[in-house]
């Protein structure tokens, strides 16, 4: 039996809410929370999977997206430790821009285990100017290089103009982890969950597995290092290996 958590910002993406452990995802730039249906598809012993749904993405695309790291902690950070309330082994998973949000709200939301995904350790990026709102052929190129969207939405000029819109206020946000302030202070730790485990794609442009593995001396003392899980593919890998991931976090997070 499945139930919805109807918490305006969290979404129920798959698994019983009675599972022996609980998966709760924060998608990456322009990502939705349906996208992480396909984690727990086909898997004969699924977690109960949530994830965040951002203004402007998917079903809230009637709303304004954020742009700031203090509005993703306003929207966010109290939702999240209701879900997080009870005693079901928890997993906060972030990938790409999520996995610095998740990384910055492990101070506030207490889990067991922290899986950071496609995102470079502090100090390990490599900063860049984004394309202009009009220059669609830029979007189009940027978006490719990432891989994880398919052509055939490349070229739906309505599709374009909402996800251009809805990427412009992540990675507005995502650029505050990228200069002092409270957004960077948060994300560089002490990392505080029971444990973290990292994820990458061995052929990902954007954080391969050293740039990725890097985040393990900002884990707080006394927290489990799971190491660093490679996956073959680029950037969205993660998507591509839903059973590999599921047992080695369901291993970690000993559920």
């Amino acid at each position: 039996m499945t139930r919805t958590i109807d918490l305006g910002a969290i979404a129920r993406v798959s698994g019983s809410a009675d599972a022996a452990w609980r998966l709760v995802c924060l998608p990456h730039a322009g990502g939705s929370a349906g996208a992480y249906a396909r984690l727990g598809a086909g898997l004969a012993d699924p977690p109960h999977i949530v994830a965040l749904q951002y203004p402007g993405h998917e079903t809230r695309v009637a709303e304004e997206p954020l742009t700031s790291y203090p509005e993703f902690v306003a929207a966010f950070a109290g939702v999240l430790g209701q879900v997080t309330a009870d005693d079901t082994p928890t997993v906060l998973l972030g990938h790409s821009f999520g996995a610095s949000l998740a990384a910055a709200l492990s101070a506030l939301i207490p889990v067991d285990l922290l899986v950071l995904s496609g995102r470079p350790a502090p100090g390990r990026r490599r900063g860049g100017r984004l394309p202009a709102d009009d220059d669609r052929d830029a979007w189009r190129t940027w978006l490719r290089r990432l891989g994880g969207t398919p052509e055939v939405l490349l070229a739906d000029e309505p599709f374009l103009t909402v996800a251009i819109r809805a990427l412009r206020g992540d990675l507005t946000a995502a650029a505050e982890f990228d200069r002092p302030g409270p957004a960077a202070d948060a994300e560089r730790g002490p990392l505080r969950a029971g444990g973290l485990l990292t994820v990458a794609g061995r052929d990902d442009p954007v954080a391969g597995p050293a740039a990725v593995a890097e985040w393990m001396p900002l884990l707080a003392a006394g927290a489990i290092d799971h190491g660093t899980l490679v996956l073959d593919g680029g950037h969205f890998a993660l998507f591509d290996h839903p059973e590999l991931l599921l047992s080695r976090v369901r291993t970690a997070v000993g559920a």
